[in-house]
């Protein structure tokens, strides 16, 4: 008899549901939105500050974790990057979006490219470390870099520019990549943040009405309400996205 008045219970509970369910998704997406939104800024600043480290420092071999002088020369190149980006600041250079970051490297390294002697620790490290073992890589990177008289004309010799221009390629491709993966990355770690912060928000509230009678269903509307809100945040985040590029 007890289990019948339950599924009794339970199946009216239910028949409540959908109008609560939008109701509660939809405030908690909106919450959800304005809490990320708060903390992206500190976010991205710490999720791209591990990633060009690893992108730059610990991915690039050979890597030996007990080298120092290697690291400190590697980071040393890190700083020099940042300073031609952004001229040396360091929170609004990793406080960009991947495609601001990726255009202010890119800009930097079109100034390194002029003076390839001087900055060829740079350059090495944004052309990659598993392409410095192909010898065609190194040929390229050693006839960029070297000392040369201008032509007659007052340009270069076609070996010369050859090699810039693969020089500049291959750091483009490392670039590129790195922008995709690191974006994919990003956008990932978002879904999660949101997905977390919807279930904490609509479990607040119902721990101030759980009983043990209606512990069942109400657990599983938090669980329904958080991760419908974290879809509904991403929605909010993208319409929100759309007015501010429409104000500018």
């Amino acid at each position: 008899m007890e289990f019948q008045e339950f599924r009794q219970e339970f199946a009216n509970e239910l028949m409540n549901w959908p109008m609560r369910l939008l109701i509660a998704s939809t405030a908690i997406g909106f919450l959800t939105m304005t809490v990320i939104e708060i903390w992206k800024t500190s976010w991205r600043y710490t999720f791209h500050r591990d990633s060009v480290f690893k992108w730059l420092i610990e991915s690039v071999s050979p890597y030996r974790h007990d080298d120092h002088k290697l690291i400190k020369n590697r980071i040393l190149a890190l700083d020099q990057l940042i300073m031609f980006s952004t001229a040396g600041n360091q929170r609004s250079f990793y406080s960009l979006p991947i495609e601001g970051l990726c255009g202010q490297i890119s800009a930097g390294v079109q100034s390194m490219l002029e003076a390839p002697a001087k900055n060829r620790h740079v350059i090495e490290l944004l052309v990659g470390g598993q392409k410095l073992q192909d010898s065609d890589v190194k040929v390229d990177i050693e006839n960029f870099i070297k000392e040369r008289p201008k032509t007659n004309e007052g340009g270069y010799d076609e070996e010369f520019v050859t090699a810039r221009s693969r020089v500049a390629a291959h750091i483009q491709r490392n670039l590129d990549s790195f922008q995709i993966n690191t974006s994919f990355e990003w956008r990932e770690q978002l879904r999660r943040r949101s997905i977390v912060s919807g279930f904490f928000l609509a479990l607040i509230p119902a721990l101030f009405s759980l009983t043990w009678k209606n512990l069942v269903p109400d657990l599983i509307f938090v669980f329904l309400a958080g991760y419908i809100g974290a879809f509904v945040a991403s929605i909010f985040s993208d319409l929100r996205s759309v007015i501010e590029k429409n104000k500018r």
